[in-house]
């Protein structure tokens, strides 16, 4: 589970000891960390028995704690226990001591998918390998919500990729179930791809993460999001009249799908069940 680089100090300190019963079947590789996070520091182990390689998201209580997001960690941790899916990062195990908490993780060595689009020609992918990632992306988010979870922070960086190619969706520090706080309130997530309702502190559901798609698959098609601006109220104003138009070299059926996604009825929202059946995914199923 690579973190993404990100222009800050991360808060959590890289542990000086990790616990005895982590140590007594993995070895770490290498003292410096694969990646932080805000709140994260992530470390590459190997299970001394088979050789096989891990990552371990390390994060400090204290920085939460002050924060009053210890909370926020353990309903990370409870919501992802309970995903388990081919397109979900797999959290092996969960090691808990005093001033940490370890989250072992599967072991993503392509990392994020905002990297793979960066290094593709012009920072875009084609539509066939666009469909390829896609089609697993929401795979992963139909599964989520089928299982009462709303991610409410899809975005390439949090789509991480395995040696096989496959796509293995991370972070749910901003998750919550949709059970346990129906109409979730809280601002949170990346705000360029912030959904109208959400500019507007109107009550979300699982439609958050429809509109995160269709920005997240514009933003593969096209190098730069569909919304973007240097002021906040710009940005949501765009997002409110809808400001945005698909370049010309998008396919109609592209430019469709990403239409069935940024709607500003969050109802209106192409469900993840029925993306899949889009015509779009479709004319390249064969390669998804």
């Amino acid at each position: 589970a690579r973190m993404p680089e990100g222009h800050f100090v991360s808060l959590t300190r890289n542990p000086e000891a990790l616990p005895e019963e982590l140590l007594e079947e993995f070895e770490p590789r290498g003292s410096e960390p694969l990646g932080e996070g805000a709140f994260a520091v992530v470390r590459l182990l190997r299970r001394r028995k088979t050789g096989e390689l891990f990552a371990l998201k390390c994060v400090e209580k204290y920085p939460l704690q002050i924060r009053n997001m210890l909370g926020q960690m353990q309903r990370e941790v409870r919501i992802h226990k309970n995903l388990s899916h081919p397109n979900i990062l797999q959290l092996v195990r969960v090691f808990d001591d005093p001033s940490y908490m370890f989250m072992l993780l599967e072991y993503c060595e392509k990392g994020p998918l905002r990297q793979l689009v960066a290094e593709a020609p012009n920072s875009r992918l084609a539509e066939p390998e666009a469909v390829f990632y896609f089609d697993q992306i929401i795979k992963g988010v139909e599964w989520m919500h089928r299982n009462s979870c709303v991610h409410r922070d899809l975005k390439l960086e949090n789509m991480l990729l395995n040696a096989k190619d496959e796509i293995k969706i991370c972070d749910f520090g901003w998750s919550a179930e949709v059970e346990t706080d129906r109409l979730l309130k809280t601002v949170c997530g990346t705000t360029a791809y912030w959904p109208p309702e959400l500019w507007e502190s109107e009550p979300q559901d699982e439609a958050v993460d429809l509109w995160a798609l269709g920005c997240l698959l514009y933003e593969m098609l096209a190098s730069h999001p569909p919304f973007f601006a240097r002021e906040q109220q710009d940005l949501s104003q765009q997002v409110l009249k809808l400001h945005f138009a698909c370049p010309p070299w998008f396919s109609n059926e592209a430019c469709h799908c990403v239409h069935c996604l940024l709607q500003r009825e969050p109802q209106q929202r192409l469900r993840s069940k029925d993306l899949r059946r889009h015509p779009w995914l479709r004319k390249f199923a064969s390669s998804a």
